[in-house]
This record gives C-alpha cells, structure tokens and sequence, in this order.
C-alpha cells in the first residue's frame, strides 16, 4: 500500500500572483504560473476512518501569506533553497566531490526525492529521511562531515531538494519493511501526553 494522495506542497510551495494565482481555499494552487499542485484530496483508504479529506496548510493561510509564497522572488524561503543549490555544486571531503559530481542537476536527479521520503533502505535496514540520506552520501561518497540535524547545510540542502519537486504526487510507501515505523508513528499521533494531556491528532 502506498501513500498517494497529493500533490506535494512543502515549505517552499508558491505560486505567482500576476499570472493567475490560487485564491484563498482553491483546490488547486500554481506555482509560478506553471507548477500545479492539488491542495485537497480524499482520505486513502487507511485514513478513512478519521478523516474524509486531507487538506494542505495552504487553506489556511492568510492571503498576504499566500501571496508571498505565489512568487519564488518574493518568497523569503526561497533563499535558504538558493543556498542549498551553492553548497549542492561545492566539492568537499577527502573525495574532492561535490553533489553534482555524482547526481548532476537537482532538477532531473532529485525531482522525485522529496515526494517519496522518507524511505526504506535496504542496505542500512532503516527507514532514512532526506538528511540522512545526504549525510551518507557525504560521509561514504564525498569523504565529508556529516551535519547535524537541521544543522550547518542540511535545511538549505533539504530545501533545495524539496524545491526542484514540487508538483510531484507524494509517494511515500509504508508497506513492507517501513509498516512498522509507519505504525509506531500513528501510534505516537494519536497518544496523549503533555500538561495537557493531548496527542497530534488534537491539533491536527
């Protein structure tokens, strides 16, 4: 079973605003007059029993937010996303690579990463984000030193990722090896902690 439900719309989702953008609560949102991305779909099937439609955070931004992230130019994170795409062409470690050097342009070899992590993989036996993935690929490829978490270049690198697929239907499986985690991730949702005694599903 996989997790088809929509297109994805991360962080750094945009569309432009002089060239026909999404009003508030659209069901569709373009992204720079040319990206489409679907911001509301039905629940897949193991989510039907608590809720009937998933919603992107898009419906419940402001205008004025909306219209910031309508253009990649006006759009603050698109900074961090610009500094992900220098530190993707910079060689580093002991291998003198850079991420280009073995993947080429972001836009052809990672324009489906964002949709499909987090992701099993076989040979570490684990369920791996895109920044651990980075960090093996700097630690094992490029002879570099792995960031810490949402540290040093792993939020601009993620960013830059998650930039170049937008657009992408999210894919995410969570059968087979991943179901476990998958599990234990809905368990922790819907757990209550806290002074307050609420679990994600709460808030969410």
């Amino acid at each position: 079973m996989n997790f088809k439900t929509m297109t994805f719309v991360g962080a750094v989702a945009m569309a432009l605003p002089t060239l026909g953008a999404a009003e508030p609560d659209d069901d569709t949102l373009i992204v720079n007059g040319e990206i489409e991305m679907t911001t509301k779909a039905p629940a897949p099937a193991h989510l039907e029993d608590a809720v009937d439609t998933i919603m992107s955070g898009w419906h419940f931004r402001s205008d004025e937010t909306q219209m910031m992230q309508a253009d990649d130019f006006d759009n603050p994170g698109m900074i961090f996303a610009e500094q992900g795409r220098e530190i993707w062409n910079t060689v580093e470690g002991t291998e003198e690579k850079s991420c280009a050097s073995c993947h080429g342009a972001p836009e052809d070899s990672m324009k489906m990463v964002r949709a499909t992590y987090p992701k099993w993989n076989d040979e570490a036996e684990e369920v791996r984000t895109i920044q651990m993935q980075v960090n093996d690929c700097r630690e094992n490829r490029m002879g570099a030193e792995p960031w810490k978490y949402d540290k040093g270049g792993s939020l601009p690198m993620e960013a830059m990722i998650a930039s170049v697929g937008r657009g992408e239907i999210v894919d995410v499986a969570i059968d087979g090896p991943a179901e476990a985690m998958w599990e234990q991730g809905k368990e922790l949702y819907y757990t209550r902690t806290g002074q307050l005694e609420l679990g994600c599903v709460n808030c969410h």
